[in-house]
């Protein structure tokens, strides 16, 4: 799994994409805030790490 970080789009109101990458496919989710953005970020990694499954 290989993750991005994640982008604000100015013109955009409350829509901060977080973008990842499974076997080859991509993946988006879009967060309101960018705290949010950032805790799934974390929880992502952190499963990936830890060797869960996709």
């Amino acid at each position: 799994m290989r993750h991005w970080s994640i982008r604000e789009h100015p013109s955009k109101v409350a829509s901060l994409p977080l973008r990842r990458q499974v076997d080859g496919a991509g993946h988006q989710e879009k967060f309101a805030t960018k705290t949010l953005a950032d805790a799934r970020r974390a929880e992502q990694l952190t499963a990936t790490h830890k060797g869960e499954p996709r």
